[in-house]
Formats: structure tokens, sequence, C-alpha cells
């Protein structure tokens, strides 16, 4: 266990410690909760509890204190539990899940093609880490579960939202039974209703703070100087699905804060979000953030990214958003570099089709040449296929010898990067954006199945038929197991902050109630009616 780890699980218990003390007892909490009435017949809306209440209401306030002053102290097996306020407790359950993760922790990123954490390479190989900022670490209950939440797939978003309400159903279920044996009063139907609602518009809300709300972003960094980190596939608001406002230049900072340093521009059909982010180029690609043109279009029924492309090369798509390929063949024929076509993913398989099968086995084949495919793709439905179909990509990638990628697709939506893809290119700081664009593009063309490397953020395992059932829990913990020290200590602190706070709000109202029940205690009243209502 690392020294970091023994630190987080020493302060997690520490802190679950010290807080029992400071809670007040099971016997303190009833006999507050009996100042609160819950009938008060004759009181006219909006009149305060200062006020003299009537005569029925300070009986009936008198019948439940007495009530609960008289009631049988906690058991001594439950005196510990009962001290914790909720608020503690759940504290006090993060703080032990938080330390138990430290011991059994996960590798946050990992090689896409071998599952091996950047540890685990070679003594050639560019060693590579994920940097959170320390912002990202003091935001860590937000950052961390955002983040978990957009490397989900399909299959895991719906999985993960029926636990969460089939959870909380059986949950307040229980809670009716266990009030129905003691004989307190439920929740009524509406209530019900209303905390149904509450739960599913707090759902509502993670995913769409997730989206839209800026933060801190997880980076990708890389110890060789001559490693370029790029992203092969993403959008702008020029494409028709891309976010409004998501320009060239927020497109740059995204990357930026991701770690990339160089983003190709894919619209949809379109080369203007690509020519507005090459305008906006560093003179030397190492000075900043470099944006290289391309463009997503269909072939046979796929989508195709042709890297490389420009307005210049309008000719490449056909009226119907197909790519020509006599079109693309006659611009090399004439001197042009030949353009990286990659399979994007989610794709069908079947249907790929590289220059060497369209020039013999296949000679009818309506789909463009591929050079490169993509291991990842960071849409959910991408992450699934890449997923269910990784070992069938990786298989296709060696026979056919072809350059595996990663690509953000990212559409403006969101602030997580999911993978990166590392291309060797020495000396890369000083050159042009427009030759960096030419050498990455012929390694890929020369280099194929060996040119590129795929760092990805670790993710859950996939789950299929009845495990999905535990996806809920997978989720929890391996998003805890994940943190990095620094992002435990945050959750630590915001958890312990959070109980503090509630503890405080609670011993606010308990000294309330007990105000209000003290001017109720200078009203003389009939005892006898006070131990009728009582029975």
């Amino acid at each position: 266990m690392s020294t970091a780890a023994a630190a987080a699980a020493a302060a997690a218990a520490a802190a679950v410690s010290a807080a029992a003390a400071a809670c007040p007892t099971a016997q303190e909490t009833a006999r507050a909760e009996a100042a609160v009435v819950l009938e008060q017949p004759g009181l006219a809306p909006g009149r305060s509890l200062g006020a003299r209440p009537p005569r029925v209401f300070r009986l009936r306030f008198r019948a439940r204190a007495a009530a609960a002053a008289t009631a049988p102290p906690v058991a001594d097996r439950d005196a510990g539990v009962a001290r914790l306020g909720r608020g503690v407790r759940i504290a006090a359950t993060l703080s032990v899940l938080v330390a138990a993760t430290a011991l059994f922790p996960t590798a946050a990123l990992r090689d896409a093609a071998t599952a091996a954490p950047p540890a685990a390479w070679g003594a050639g190989d560019a060693a590579a880490a994920l940097v959170r900022p320390a912002g990202y670490s003091a935001l860590a209950p937000i950052a961390t579960t955002s983040d978990a939440l957009a490397l989900l797939t399909v299959r895991e978003h719906l999985a993960l939202v029926l636990s969460v309400l089939f959870g909380y159903a059986a949950w307040r279920v229980a809670a009716r039974v266990r009030q129905r044996r003691s004989g307190r009063r439920r929740a009524s139907t509406i209530g019900e209703a209303g905390r149904a609602l509450v739960l599913a518009g707090g759902v509502v809300a993670v995913y769409f703070a997730g989206c839209l709300v800026p933060r801190p972003m997880a980076a990708l960094t890389v110890l060789d100087p001559d490693v370029v980190r790029v992203d092969f596939h993403s959008h702008t608001e020029a494409s028709h699905d891309g976010r409004r406002g998501f320009t060239a230049e927020r497109n740059r900072a995204w990357h930026r804060a991701a770690g990339f340093d160089v983003a190709y521009v894919t619209d949809h059909n379109t080369y203007a979000g690509a020519e507005r982010g090459a305008a906006g180029n560093p003179r030397r690609s190492g000075d900043g953030t470099v944006l290289l043109s391309g463009v997503e279009a269909w072939s046979g029924g796929e989508h195709l990214n042709i890297l490389g492309a420009t307005a210049a090369d309008h000719a490449f798509l056909a009226a119907d958003h197909q790519i020509d390929d006599g079109a693309v063949e006659r611009a090399v024929a004439a001197g042009r570099r030949d353009p990286v076509f990659i399979e994007t993913v989610p794709g069908n398989l079947d249907a790929l089709v590289t220059a060497e099968r369209l020039e013999s086995s296949m000679p009818g084949a309506s789909v463009a040449r591929v050079d490169a495919i993509e291991l990842s793709d960071a849409a959910p439905r991408g992450l699934e296929q890449g997923d269910r179909d990784r070992t069938r990509i990786l298989h296709l990638a060696d026979s056919l010898n072809l350059a595996v990628v990663a690509g953000s697709d990212n559409h403006g939506w969101g602030h997580t990067a999911a993978a990166w893809s590392l291309v060797r290119v020495p000396g890369w700081r000083t050159l042009p954006p427009d030759e960096l664009g030419r050498r990455i593009e012929s390694s890929l063309l020369t280099g194929r199945r060996s040119a590129v490397r795929v760092m990805e953020r670790s993710r859950l395992a996939p789950m299929r038929g009845a495990a999905l059932a535990l996806t809920l829990p997978a989720f929890v913990w391996h998003l805890f197991a994940t943190l990095s020290p620094a992002d435990r200590l945050g959750w630590l602190a915001w958890a312990w902050a959070a109980a503090l706070l509630a503890d405080a709000a609670i011993r606010w109202r308990t000294r309330r109630r007990a105000a209000v029940g003290a001017d109720l205690e200078d009203e003389p009243d009939d005892d006898s009616t006070a131990r009728r209502l009582a029975a």
C-alpha cells in the first residue's frame, strides 16, 4: 500500500471517530422531534410559531413531549449508531469507501489495445500520466462523478438510471412498512410523488450539469517531447448536430484543457469550422493547440473521416454528401498528397474495405479505402461498440495493417476526454501547423499499425445480461477506485463539510423548537385533557 493510500485511509478513520461525539443522542433527537406539531387546528395561514398557539395545539404538544420524555432509552447495542445523524452516517460511509478503494486502487489510465497502465510500458515507449489540476480536485465530487458518467455506454447509462429509480422505490416501500409496524404517521401519496419527482429532477440535473456546466478537465501529459497528442475526430457548431456557440476557438480551448496538442476538425460535409480553426493556429505548432482540417462524410453507408481535406478539396464530396472516389483518385493523380481515410465507430465493420481489397478481391466495392480505424470513440454509442468489438477491431487492424486511433467525437457537450492518440513526430514543436499535419498523415500512411498508440481513461468492465443489475455498485466502486490522493481528500472535505453544516442546521432547528416548547409550558392547561390526547 502506498504512503498516499495509507494517509487517505488514516484520515478517513480519524474523521469517522471524531464525528460521533459531535452529534446529538437519539433520545435528544426524539425529544426535539416531539416539539414538531403536525396538526395545527385553528392556526391561521402565515401565523408565526412564535405567536400564542390555540389551546388544542398546546395540549397536543404537551402530550407528545410527555410521551417523548418517558420513552425508553436506546439500547446499548444501538447507541453508537443512534448517535450518528443521517448526514454524519453518509459522510462516514463515504469515508470508509474512500479508504477501502485507496487500498485497492485502479489505474485511471491504460493502453487501449493492451489494457496495460503506463507504468507497465517498456523503456522505449513514451511515458504518460493523467493530470488533474487543483481546481479539479477541489471540486472532486462534481468533476469525478461527471467524468465517470461521461465514460458510460448507452446500455450502462440506462442500467444506472434504472438502478437508482428501483433502489429508491425499494427504500421508500421498506420505509412505509417500518412506519406501519411502528404506528408512525406515513407520508401521503402526494408527498411520495413529490419525493419521486425531486429524485427524477436531480438525476436530470446531474446529467445536464455534466454536459453544460464548465469545469476543470483531467488532461494527459507525456514525457517524450517528440510525441504529439492528437484527436482525430471533433466537431464545431458548423456541423448540423454541433452545439450552438461551440466555435472553433472553443473547440481549441476544450482540447487545450484536455492535454491535446493537435485536433482535427471533421465537421459533417463542411469545411467552415476547420477553416476558422486554421486561421487561429499559432505560427509554430509547439506554441499552442493546433486545429487541422478534415471532413466527415458518407461512403457506402459508413461515416469516414478524411484527414487533410480542405475547402480546396470540395470535389471530394458529391451532391449527396457521399465521398466521390473518382474525384479523390483524380486529385491524387494530379499531384495531391494521399488523404487519410479513417473508419469511425459506431459503424458496420463488415463494410470495412482497404485500398488493397478494393484493387483485388472487391473491385466493385462502394466504400472508399480505409487507412485507419477508431479503436475509441467517446460518444456513448461509440464506447459501446468499442467495448463490444474491441477484439475484432484489433484483429482487423492487425490483419489489414491499419492504424488504430482515438476520436473524441466532441460536438460541444461535456468536459471529459476519453482517449488520446499518441503519434511520434521528431521536432514537431518547431514545425508550422500545415507541415505538422502532413507529417502526422504521412506517419499514418507509412507506419500503419505501428504509427499510433491510443491511451484511454479506464472504464467499467463491459457487462451483459443480468450482470447489468450490478451497474450501480460497480460504477460507485470504480469511481472511487480511480481517484487520485488529492481527489480523495476533496471528497472527504466535501462530505464532512456537508455533514457538519447539516448537523448545525439540525441543532438550530432543535433550539428553535425548544423555544416554542418553553413558550407553551407557560400556559397552564388541564392535565387530564393532555393525558386523554396523549392516549
